[in-house]
């Protein structure tokens, strides 16, 4: 219920001067990569860490990348860097990295 996601004329007033998308809203998106690309389908996610470097304004077309930085293959796991950009690869909007349990 912040008014920064929600409510215009008090977002015309905050240091972005417009609504900005929810945080964790932008961030699914990484989980939709590990489901559906890498490592795929049946992969259980074991934690995220999330950077909110820059905000997402309604509107804003988002891409997430993941990719591989270490893999534990005697316990199945693989640690990734995550990122969101927002219309362009020069825009990093989220940093994180996910370790998942592959499947």
């Amino acid at each position: 219920m912040n008014p920064i996601h929600l409510d215009e004329e008090y977002a015309k007033n905050s240091i972005f001067k417009q609504n900005i998308v929810h945080g964790l809203l932008v961030s699914s998106l990484i989980s939709a990569v590990l489901a559906n690309k890498l490592p795929g389908n049946g992969t259980i996610y074991m934690s995220q860490e999330l950077k909110f470097v820059k905000p997402v304004f309604f509107g804003d077309k988002c891409i997430a990348t993941v990719e591989v930085v270490e893999k534990k293959d005697n316990k199945n796991i693989i640690i990734l860097d995550t990122k969101v950009y927002t219309n362009d690869t020069d825009n990093v909007v989220i940093t994180g990295q996910a370790v998942v349990k592959k499947p």
